[in-house]
């Protein structure tokens, strides 16, 4: 759940970050077979630190809102804790009436949708469990000079993320809050990219539950694409977590060509259906 793991920010010199990964924990000896729930419980752990969440039917289902945003899919969503099992029609109507109680516009996650219902987004999951040495240009295109650091600056994070996409004031205190909560509670970084003094990208990890880094955030200016950037990032945070590195992304290009030449693969799939009456 993220408000979408890859940002494509439309704003030269500033970058964008957010997003976007329950009480479960991976066994060791097990580590290298990971599941798509295996994967989803991973990323509820960082959210359970951001956002309100509650267990339904029996721990069945456990859902997320978020309501400054309360419209947003990745925010407000019903996680299954088994992903082979479709929602009754009961549970679709208790869904729909705790998001109706609350203000907010529930989506549920499900790996083949909801029969009947459009989905409004898919997001792939992929594992990569050692790191596979890419050079930039095999990755993205011809590489040009740019330096990647790490930064403390949240708040250029948040201006970053309210200026590319337009969003509302009130979206930057919000989303530096959530940044905040998820670093105060879980190793985590966050990394720039810069070209002649600009901000050009940038990406950031986090810490889950059973020790794997969640990439979050990676985003390439779109001066400043084909030029190597994006696989730089990435390559340059696989080698802080020995364990393991998890994303998620509905970029195609990302799901097709990326992060299959970094090493990833694949471990399934999720549609965000919403629950309209």
């Amino acid at each position: 759940m993220g408000l979408l793991v890859i940002f494509i920010l439309k704003a030269q010199g500033s970058f964008g970050c957010e997003l976007v990964i329950g009480s479960h924990s991976v066994d060791r000896g097990k580590e290298d077979m990971l599941s798509l729930r295996d994967v989803l419980a991973e990323e509820e752990s960082i959210w359970q630190v951001v956002y309100s969440h509650q267990d339904l039917f029996a721990g069945k289902w456990r859902a997320y809102w978020h309501l400054p945003f309360p419209t947003i899919p990745h925010w407000n969503a019903v996680y299954p804790r088994d992903l082979s099992v479709q929602p009754t029609q009961a549970e679709l109507t208790e869904f729909r009436r705790l998001y109706a109680e609350k203000g907010a516009t529930g989506h549920i996650i499900n790996p083949q949708g909801l029969p009947g219902e459009f989905t409004v987004s898919q997001d792939e999951y992929f594992f990569l469990k050692q790191a596979v040495p890419v050079k930039p240009s095999a990755v993205d295109g011809k590489a040009k000079d740019f330096v990647i650091k790490e930064t403390t600056d949240l708040e250029l994070f948040a201006r970053a993320v309210q200026i590319g996409f337009a969003l509302p004031e009130n979206f930057y205190s919000d989303f530096k809050e959530q940044m905040q909560k998820i670093k105060n509670n879980t190793p985590s970084s966050f990394l720039v990219a810069e070209c002649d003094g600009n901000i050009c990208g940038t990406i950031s990890t986090f810490r889950t539950r059973s020790g794997y880094d969640f990439i979050m955030n990676l985003a390439v200016f779109p001066d400043y694409r084909k030029q190597g950037i994006a696989g730089a990032l990435v390559s340059t945070v696989l080698h802080k977590c020995p364990k393991g590195t998890l994303v998620h992304t509905n970029s195609m290009e990302l799901r097709k060509k990326l992060f299959p030449k970094l090493g990833f693969h694949s471990i399934g799939s999720v549609t965000y259906s919403p629950l309209v009456p």
